[in-house]
């Protein structure tokens, strides 16, 4: 059997804007969910990633925010493991 590839954060930080200190949280949880089910096929190690500005729309539930944000990340996390962007010494 394969196995299967795994994706390990140390720490999550997310900036979201005023207004979003309630939900936060909740967010951050979410779009920690939402990286575990995305696919992970090549191994790097990032020492840091930093995705540009997600502008969200009045309305956007926890849920979709967290799509959004873990797309982000997952897209500079493949982005940069093709490259062979590995922070590693």
């Amino acid at each position: 059997m394969r196995e299967r590839s795994q994706l390990h954060i140390d720490a999550l930080k997310i900036k979201l804007p005023a207004g979003f200190d309630q939900r936060a949280e909740a967010i951050a949880r979410a779009a920690a969910r939402e990286l575990a089910r995305l696919p992970v096929t090549q191994s790097a190690t990032l020492r840091e990633i930093s995705v540009p500005t997600i502008v969200l729309a009045g309305g956007e539930t926890n849920a979709a925010i967290a799509r959004r944000i873990a797309g982000a990340i997952h897209g500079q996390m493949t982005s940069r493991a093709r490259q062979g962007g590995s922070d590693a010494d």
